[in-house]
């Protein structure tokens, strides 16, 4: 995608990345839901979620996704990323976010227009001047996190513990792939599992947006070694360990019917179980050696009864 950059003030910002997280289209049941509301009015709802990484000091890597519902028809979600140039005090404004949540709706509304004629539906294309006036609204929900998080977010450590690498291995990208085949199945893909619950208690524990940014900075595995803010650590080992869970019970026949599907072998599971644990024991105990207590990471989560 071309690059598209915009100056204000002492801000630099530059579009490196838009497309599309998930599209679903409402099923005829779910649209007789619809039409059981006598409104005659449709609601259409846009809401915006916002994560960010910090690759050196003064630079920022912003990520806004936007998910549009749009009831009897179909919901979207839309990831828009830049790279920005500035300090924090400028970055955690109105001048900087407004121009970015601007430009991220744009796209999302396009998308979602774009997805509306390729599948024939009959709507009426969206216009973005139906939600500008939300824009400074969107910007301090952005700002309002990033300062709770310039408080207690490890991203904002400038200590050697603030990232952590994981090698480029057989093993390590087997790990990450089948880690994110079998969260996406059980939270987007795999309709035999109650989806709409999954993401209500998975994304309680991790963001939405966080795990979108964990998931694709993840899966850059397969370039080489990658490495994780420790926000984004303490996302990936918490799927990791749903994961692995999930391939332990109730739901294992469930999961391996649908996965088989993506190119897994029975054989999957014995060598995600062994190295799966393995790796997950041994990325606490190096931060424990180094003295790093994380109490997201000690908290234990039953997943086998969570996820329905």
């Amino acid at each position: 995608m071309k690059k598209i950059s915009e100056e204000k003030a002492e801000i630099k910002s530059t579009l490196y990345n838009n497309n599309v997280l998930w599209y679903m289209r409402y099923s005829d049941e779910e649209k007789e839901v619809f039409e059981e509301d006598e409104s005659d009015e449709v609601q259409i709802a846009l809401i915006p979620s916002f994560d960010y990484e910090i690759p050196a000091p003064g630079q920022w890597l912003a990520h806004i996704d936007f998910e549009l519902d749009y009831p009897e028809l179909a919901k979207i979600r839309v990831r828009t990323s830049y790279e920005v140039s500035c300090i924090f005090e400028h970055f955690m404004t109105h001048d900087c976010l407004d121009l970015l949540h601007e430009k991220a709706m744009e796209m999302t509304i396009e998308r979602f227009n774009i997805y509306g004629e390729m599948f024939d539906m009959d709507f009426e294309p969206m216009d973005v001047a139906v939600f500008s006036q939300y824009l400074p609204e969107f910007s301090e929900q952005a700002i309002k996190k990033c300062m709770l998080n310039k408080e207690n977010d490890f991203t904002f450590l400038s200590n050697k513990f603030n990232v952590i690498t994981i090698k480029k291995s057989d093993i390590t990208q087997f790990l990450i792939t089948a880690t994110i085949v079998i969260m996406d199945d059980i939270l987007y893909n795999n309709k035999a599992f109650n989806l709409k619950h999954n993401r209500k208690v998975f994304h309680a524990i991790i963001p939405s947006t966080v795990y979108f940014t964990t998931r694709t900075n993840c899966l850059k595995i397969s370039e080489g070694d990658i490495k994780l803010v420790m926000s984004h650590n303490i996302a990936f080992q918490t799927c990791m360990d749903c994961a692995l869970q999930m391939l332990l019970e109730r739901h294992l026949d469930t999961l391996m019917s649908s996965i088989a599907k993506r190119g897994f072998s029975d054989e999957v599971q014995p060598n995600f179980l062994k190295y799966g644990t393995e790796f997950l024991i041994g990325s606490q105990k190096e931060l424990q050696d180094k003295g790093v207590e994380i109490a997201n990471l000690q908290q234990r989560y039953d997943w086998n009864k969570e996820i329905k």
